[in-house]
């Protein structure tokens, strides 16, 4: 399996999980976070950081050698049948 994102998504993934981390907090400190939405923050912050996460595994690196896209396909079948 070949990396199936460009290199520039894998810092771009770290920072969407920074967003994701970080936005419930400034939403409270904002007075945003009711009894009512609390669930629709939680679950939104959960999909930010997933999605980052898949950035971040599926993103090229600079310098990929063939010995590093075999341990992504054992890491990623592990990952999938987990």
């Amino acid at each position: 399996m070949k990396g199936l994102l460009p290199v520039f998504c894998r810092p771009l993934g770290y920072a969407i999980i920074v967003i994701g981390l970080f936005c419930p907090f400034l939403l409270f400190m904002a007075g945003n976070v009711t009894n009512e939405n609390i669930i629709l923050i939680r679950e939104c912050s959960k999909l930010l950081m997933m999605v980052g996460a898949f950035m971040i595994l599926f993103a090229l690196k600079k310098d990929e050698s063939a010995e590093t896209e075999k341990i992504r396909v054992v890491a990623m079948r592990s990952a999938m049948f987990i």
